[in-house]
């Protein structure tokens, strides 16, 4: 007797739950269904006691999960599709050579509780071509079903992406068997394409974010897969993706509109198009039959992602069964993957299980958990968004997913409600250091206005600043009134661009508290690396107390010290230098004052003014100014003082550069825990602390625990204030030099492409900044043999550079200089030779060595063999008893030039011996893989050759 239609899918569902389970538990499985279920057991006990098993072939979308597709995916009982087809009261089997629309059946692919798999071809002379045929049963009235499958088959036909198996065509055929013409595909279900190959986690994630790409686009087409499992997300032996399946529910559903990617709930929306899942990897909101969205297929995605990385389901339930598995993805909270990761999985992954749980603890967890929310609501926004948290965790920045716990909760209410709130008080903290005090000193003063007539003139005084800075923060914070921002909510930096634009006018009769305000926008200019503009904010404040008549001379020094510190962080050294020193006389106690007697802000200007020292390369006279500066301002401070901690940081670089290299890592040694236990309110200076130690340990040589501080100093800029800022653009330029130097230039170059990027949006298309960022793409292009892009940058570097005050003439001539290597690597000697000789002449009497190793180039090119050997020598002179790692590098480079030198002059023998001490010296400093070992052997062969 046939089944009615609306029990079939429940048959079907319960044909894949049955032949998912080892053999040995199908007893007990049947005995647990429930009353509901009762009429069904006797067909799943035919089907059982008939397990006919096949091999499935590699283009199977109908197969279950897990399984290599070119093996056997699952046992399935051939007798379980027949049994379906004849409850339906359908024809029996298909058969090779039958003819279904204009598609003839040429072999069987595999079969599923929901359909059956055919290779066939187009046989109506339209065209050539094989597919993958997937005849499902019917579901609906044929004539019903052909009406939807016309409507819907050009929408998902549209719906193009390299990712997504094509549909090729769908329709019903004279008898009412609907079929799909799918995109053949040959490959192996991703869980095990990854185990096969004892994939990392990182390996395993690279699958997923082509799985995401191609959900992503789908999504914008309003269409929802609702069987996202990994026996439909299929990898070619090229590491390729292609996602089976996507659209097919859609087409066997009622093919209504949808809103935000979820069905309308009609009346004609079939149980058989709303049973499409595999309860292993359905959401909760499919397993309560509730309309689905585009959070369900993240959803199914989240479980695969689990079980990619942690090698298991995130759900066991202690009973077998649907009921059990149903319980626990609604209402129990799935185990962490670090937590759920077994030897097994480590084994799989090339990893022990300590090392596993490791990488998996943190971002990961917080990641796939997110996924795997019960409420979509809380799931990641779109595929997109979860796939930026995983690329995130690949390049080690922080992840947008955060535990779910109270404070989590609460940062994203404040997230919603409360940003332009959230902004105000920052900027409020700052402006109020000064403005808090004025208030409590106009309160002082009214009191002491009973006791003495004079200090009532005070008191007024004090008030009027006081009630002109409250209305001035009042009129700044009104710009978050709702009804004057129309629905944005203005960011810190609106707020602060804002109150420039007020303190003009606004408090053009309250000078000092003007240039209070200037001051403390200022300071938090720095904290967001916005120096830019910070430098006018400096400028006008000094610029005022040197007009105003009877200023303070304590007042004006510390303006001097914040412009000095501004003009330092852009790049201004010999200005910043000299700003500070004018600082200092102001700032210096009296004559014959005791010792110990300097206020805090002159200890602190003496470490700035060592830190100017070492940036202008005064290296002796910086070590004698530290050497004073950093005891006095420990005794006065404490050694847990944050401008102790940056001091020490100066003096470490310092140390590292006059040679005292012991003295450096013992100090480095010391500082490290205390940066991790700094007051959060210092979060963004350590970051810029730990950017300044990964160049000392570059400087030593110490390439990997240079490189780890480099990537966690730029997460946490990134953490405190996105990409955009300059200490971001400066340690990606960093992180070049060293992957540059270590020879990874690939990775060198994508750094300075990012650091280009970022310098474009930030600075403009006309500053200084932007230009060096261009500039320094110059060697790792050159190197990767793309020379014409390297000429371009080298040109638009100067391009933007000319007449640019700020620009420095060292830096001016390291434009140059690389624009000269670029013109030598594309056949233009002489002019590169001419501006490189205009260079060194620029250096004078403290020639650079990279001034000299390109112009030596130069001069071998247009024949000038002697100069080339005198330039050549003057590098090496210059650099031997240089002390740093990078130092060597360089001085390594100059022995290799006078090789090719020697080489020219004919004297190969003499020629050996700095290509020997140059190998020695890479063996020394770099890593065995470093693309420089191979240098002394290229030129060795070139000595040979010549």
């Amino acid at each position: 007797m046939p089944l009615p239609r609306e029990r079939l899918a429940r048959l079907a569902q319960l044909i894949d739950e049955l032949y998912a389970l080892p053999e040995a538990q199908h007893g007990a499985w049947l005995d647990a269904l429930s009353p509901d279920d009762a009429e069904l057991r006797p067909f799943l006990q035919t089907m059982d006691d008939d397990a006919a098993q096949r091999t499935l072939s590699a283009a199977d979308p109908a197969a279950a999960d897990g399984a290599p597709a070119d093996t056997l995916w699952r046992d399935t009982p051939e007798r379980a599709f027949d049994v379906v087809r004849q409850l339906l009261g359908e024809p029996g089997e298909p058969r090779a050579g039958q003819r279904l629309g204009p598609w003839r059946l040429l072999h069987p692919l595999g079969r599923g509780g929901m359909g059956v798999v055919w290779c066939a071809e187009r046989c109506d002379g339209a065209y050539q071509r094989h597919v993958a045929l997937k005849l499902p049963l019917q579901g609906p009235a044929p004539a019903r079903l052909a009406e939807r499958f016309a409507r819907e088959r050009d929408i998902l036909a549209a719906m193009s992406h390299p990712h997504i198996a094509a549909l090729h065509d769908a329709g019903v055929d004279l008898n009412g068997q609907p079929y799909m013409a799918l995109e053949l595909v040959h490959g192996q279900a991703v869980l095990a394409w990854a185990d096969e190959r004892q994939l990392g986690l990182r390996a395993r994630i690279a699958p997923m974010l082509q799985v995401l790409q191609a959900v992503r686009h789908a999504h914008q087409h309003l269409v929802v897969h609702r069987d996202l499992k990994p026996s439909n997300i299929l990898v070619d032996a090229q590491g390729s993706v292609q996602l089976l399946d996507f659209g097919i529910a859609r087409l066997l559903d009622d093919g209504r509109p949808t809103v935000q990617g979820s069905p309308v709930a009609t009346p004609e929306l079939t149980e058989f198009g709303s049973a499409v899942m595999t309860p292993t990897y359905a959401a909760p909101e499919q397993i309560e039959r509730k309309p689905l969205s585009t959070a369900s297929d993240l959803y199914s995605l989240g479980v695969v992602l689990y079980e990619l990385l942690a090698g298991s389901s995130p759900y066991r339930p202690e009973h077998s069964g649907r009921a059990a598995l149903e319980e626990a993805i609604l209402h129990i909270d799935p185990q962490r993957p670090s937590q759920a990761a077994t030897p097994e999985a480590a084994q799989r992954r090339g990893l022990s299980v300590r090392e596993l749980r490791q990488q998996l603890r943190g971002d990961l967890d917080a990641i796939v958990l997110k996924a795997l929310r019960k409420q979509p609501s809380d799931r990641y926004d779109s595929a997109e968004a979860m796939a930026q948290d995983l690329q995130r965790w690949l390049d080690g920045l922080p992840v947008l997913a955060q535990p779910d716990r109270l404070a989590y909760r609460l940062h994203k209410f404040l997230r919603r409600h409360l940003v332009s709130s959230i902004a105000a008080a920052v900027a409020v903290l700052a402006l109020l250091v000064g403005s808090g005090v004025a208030w409590w000193q106009a309160d002082v003063a009214r009191g002491q206005a009973q006791r003495a007539a004079a200090e009532a003139s005070n008191a007024r005084r004090q008030a009027q600043r006081a009630e002109a800075a409250q209305a001035f923060l009042i009129e700044m914070f009104d710009a978050g009134d709702p009804a004057r921002a129309q629905g944005h909510e203005p960011t810190v930096r609106e707020l602060m661009a804002y109150a420039e634009r007020l303190l003009p006018s606004r408090l053009a009769s309250q000078p000092e508290l003007a240039n209070h305000l200037r001051g403390a926008l200022t300071e938090i200019y720095l904290k967001l690396s916005e120096e830019k503009r910070a430098l006018p904010l400096a400028e006008a404040r000094v610029a005022s107390l040197r007009a105003g008549a009877g200023v303070d001379a304590a007042e004006l020094g510390a303006a001097i010290f914040q412009l000095g510190v501004v003009q330092g962080e852009i790049g201004r050294n010999e200005i910043a230098l000299s700003s500070y020193i004018e600082a200092e006389k102001l700032l210096a106690p009296v004559p014959g004052a005791a010792a110990g007697s300097e206020s805090k802000d002159y200890l602190q200007l003496q470490a700035k003014i060592g830190h100017a020292l070492l940036q202008a390369r005064q290296w002796p006279q910086a070590r004698q100014r530290m050497g004073t500066a950093l005891p006095a301002l420990q005794a006065r401070l404490g050694a847990q003082s944050f401008d102790v901690l940056d001091a020490k940081v100066t003096m470490i670089n310092i140390q590292i550069r006059v040679g005292e290299r012991d003295a450096a890592m013992a100090l480095l040694k010391e500082i490290e825990p205390q940066l991790d236990d700094a007051n959060p309110v210092h979060a963004m200076d350590v970051a810029k602390l730990r950017h300044s130690i990964a160049l000392t340990l570059m400087l030593d040589g110490q390439w990997a625990e240079a490189e780890r501080l480099q990537l966690r100093s730029l997460a946490e800029l990134e953490r405190l204030v996105g990409p955009r800022n300059s200490t971001t653009i400066v340690a990606l330029q960093q992180r070049a030099m060293l992957l540059d130097t270590v020879g990874r230039v690939r990775e060198a170059d994508a750094a300075l492409a990012r650091a280009v990027e970022l310098a474009h949006a930030f600075y403009g298309e006309s500053d200084v900044q932007t230009a060096l960022a261009e500039s320094f793409r110059v060697a790792p292009l050159l190197k990767l043999g793309r020379m014409a892009e390297a000429e371009a940058a080298a040109r638009l570097s100067l391009r933007i550079a000319e007449g640019q005050p700020g620009l420095r003439e060292g830096a001016r001539r390291g434009l140059t200089r690389r624009l000269g290597l670029a013109l030598l690597f594309n056949g233009h000697a002489p002019e590169a030779l001419r501006l490189l000789e205009a260079v060194l002449q620029g250096d004078g009497a403290a020639p650079q060595a990279p001034s000299l190793t390109y112009l030596t180039a130069a001069r071998l090119a247009n024949g000038q063999i002697e100069q080339a050997h005198a330039s050549a020598a003057a590098a090496l002179e210059l650099m031997k008893n240089k002390r740093t790692a990078f130092d060597r590098f360089l001085y390594a480079m100059a022995n290799l030039n006078m090789a090719l030198v020697l080489a020219a002059q004919a004297r190969p023998e003499q020629a050996q011996a700095p290509i020997d001490l140059a190998q020695s010296i890479f063996r020394e400093l770099l890593p065995a893989e470093s693309l420089q070992q191979t240098w002394p052997t290229l030129v060795r062969a070139q000595v040979l050759r010549a």
